[in-house]
């Protein structure tokens, strides 16, 4: 998802950065 809608896979996603 993205950060605004704060989705689970967002963790994933923020770590892979």
């Amino acid at each position: 998802g993205t950060v605004e809608n704060g989705k689970p896979e967002d963790a994933m996603f923020i770590a892979a950065l």
